[in-house]
């Protein structure tokens, strides 16, 4: 996640790292999210999922004071971040580093744009 202590930049940087992620661990996403696995029967994935969400709801809380909302917005920029990356992985976006970089930079700037979106709405 990103060093910022700005909770957009944070979101942003979660978005691209989730690209770079799927692009680069292709069996690790797929078994993750693509093979029908019980998460409730492999407690680490589990974990691993409420940690990440841990690590990031408190940005989300800092750009929206709801709770709810701030699920919203996670919840959204998080479903941004797998759409783009599984495009990426389908070839949609062109393939090899450049397609990669740019994938990563649609993520994080679709991220900042909805988070500033839910900060505008909340302000």
């Amino acid at each position: 996640m990103s060093r910022s202590e700005q909770p957009v930049e944070q979101l942003a940087s979660f978005a691209s790292a989730y690209v770079r992620f799927a692009a680069e661990e292709p069996a690790l996403f797929d078994i993750t999210f693509h093979a029908g696995l019980d998460k409730s029967r492999y407690t680490e994935l589990a974990s691993a999922g409420d940690e990440l969400a841990g690590l990031l709801l408190p940005a989300a809380r800092r750009s929206t004071p709801d709770p709810d909302d701030a699920f919203d917005l996670l919840l959204r920029v998080a479903v941004t971040a797998h759409g783009l990356a599984v495009f990426l992985r389908q070839g949609l976006f062109g393939v090899g580093s450049g397609a990669l970089t740019e994938t990563e930079e649609r993520a994080a700037r679709t991220a900042r744009d909805i988070a500033r979106r839910q900060a505008t709405l909340t302000s």
